[in-house]
C-alpha cells in the first residue's frame, strides 16, 4: 500500500486499501465467511488488474523492469509492481482453500457462518419461527366500498 502511494498510483492505492480493510474486517469478526469470500474475489480481481499492468510495463517500457542505473526508488517500484499480483493471487488461493475446507466439513459455503462456530449458522431475521395462525386466505364475506 505504501509503495503504491509512493508511486502515485491512487486507484491502485484505493483498491489495495479496500482490500486491506476487508481483510482486517474478516479477521477481527471471527473469520466472517462472507467477508473472507469478498476478500478472495477482490484479491483475485485486483491481482488480474495488477498482472495486466506488469505485462504492460514489461512489453511497452523502453527501460528494463530492473535497471541499476535508474536508482533505488525505480527498482523498489518495479519490485512492488511484480509483488502486487503475486500477493493478490496468494490471498485468493488461501481463501479458496478455506472455502474448500468449509465445504468438506459439511458447510454449504454460502451459509455465511463464522468459521469459529461453523456448527451454528448465523441467523438473519427472526430468532424463532412464527407460531402457526388460524388465518385463512379469502375466507368470510366480501366488502364493497360504500357499504357501511
Amino acid at each position: 500500500l505504501a509503495m503504491k502511494v509512493a508511486m502515485l498510483d491512487f486507484m491502485g492505492s484505493l483498491y489495495c486499501g479496500i482490500l486491506v480493510g476487508l481483510g482486517y474486517y474478516a479477521v477481527t469478526n471471527d473469520m466472517n465467511f462472507q467477508a473472507l469470500m469478498m476478500y478472495g474475489m477482490l484479491g483475485l480481481i485486483n491481482g488480474i488488474f495488477d498482472l495486466v499492468r506488469v505485462l504492460d510495463v514489461v512489453f511497452k517500457s523502453p527501460v528494463p523492469i530492473f535497471a541499476p542505473s535508474m536508482g533505488v526508488m525505480y527498482n523498489l517500484g518495479s519490485l512492488a509492481l511484480i509483488l502486487a499480483p503475486v500477493t493478490g493471487f496468494i490471498g485468493a488461493f488461501i481463501v479458496y482453500k478455506v472455502y474448500q475446507d468449509q465445504n468438506a466439513a459439511g458447510g454449504s459455503g454460502a451459509a455465511y457462518t463464522n468459521l469459529s462456530s461453523a456448527s451454528q449458522p448465523v441467523s438473519y431475521g427472526a430468532a424463532a419461527p412464527a407460531p402457526k395462525s388460524n388465518f385463512q386466505t379469502f375466507s368470510g364475506s366480501g366488502q364493497k366500498l360504500g357499504d357501511a
